[in-house]
């Protein structure tokens, strides 16, 4: 065997490693993703899993988590001091669902997921007084994103539901 065949057995030799090597990363880089997704929907679902237990805690937090499904809910009902409390108890949940809405634009929540999320948020804003009242104050105070709330604003209610009825 000559040098100029030697040559050309490594040059081949070479490419085949080149092209293990770009399959070896391609499939790599697609777990990593996969593991990035998975923990992004782990992320999100805790963050409201903890404020479902918090809510479910706290007596306070849960006689104003009941009096916002009040479909007959009236902003007197409330005192100025339950009010911030019920805000800021809405603003952490809908800062989750934000958080949520910046990991669907990046690619790393499902269609389905994100669809479920804004058809809750939009449930919630229109279809319950004390969160419509909320989600029109917080809109004009822009803290949320502007990507998010036409996200929220231009959802399809969680299942077509209709308002609230606690005796359903």
């Amino acid at each position: 065997m000559d040098l100029g065949t030697l040559a050309q057995i490594g040059e081949f030799l070479g490419g085949i490693g080149v092209l293990i090597t770009l399959v070896y990363l391609v499939r790599e880089t697609r777990q990593n993703t996969q593991a990035i997704k998975a923990q992004s929907f782990h992320v999100s679902n805790s963050a409201l899993a903890e404020l479902n237990l918090r809510i479910s805690e706290n007596p306070s937090l849960g006689s104003l988590a009941s009096q916002s499904f009040d479909p007959t809910f009236k902003r007197d009902q409330l005192t100025d001091q339950e009010w911030t409390q019920f805000g800021l108890l809405c603003r952490s949940m809908f800062n989750s669902f934000e958080s949520m809405h910046v990991q669907y634009e990046q690619g790393l929540l499902s269609e389905d997921l994100w669809s479920k999320r804004m058809g809750t948020c939009k449930w919630f804003v229109t279809q319950l007084p004390a969160w419509e009242l909320w989600w029109a104050q917080e809109k004009d105070l822009g803290i949320q994103l502007e990507s998010f709330i036409e996200a929220v604003d231009s959802a399809d209610p969680m299942g077509g539901a209709t308002r609230y009825d606690a005796g359903a």
